[in-house]
């Protein structure tokens, strides 16, 4: 299984946040075959020790596509008004 996600995190150069949510949906698949019976064990949550150099970086996107939520562009207006 280790195997299996280091192949697919170099194939598909994934992000540390990207492999963290792909994990996610494999425990989430493992956890309902717990529930139904067809294992006993959840496998990805033993595996641990991916080392942060294989991630690809996060690429900061530019000023132009940067998104604000509500509370944070309420607080940039008020300091420019000062």
């Amino acid at each position: 299984m280790k195997d299996w996600f280091l192949s697919v995190i170099s194939e598909k150069q994934l992000t540390n946040k990207q492999f963290k949510e792909m994990k996610s949906v494999v425990n989430m698949m493992y956890d309902y075959a717990i529930s139904y019976n067809y294992t006993n064990i959840n496998i990805p949550r033993q595996i641990r020790g991916f080392s942060d150099r294989i991630f690809r970086e996060d690429v900061e996107k530019p000023i132009t596509e940067t998104v604000y939520d509500s509370v944070a562009k309420n607080d940039v207006i008020k300091e420019a008004l000062k």
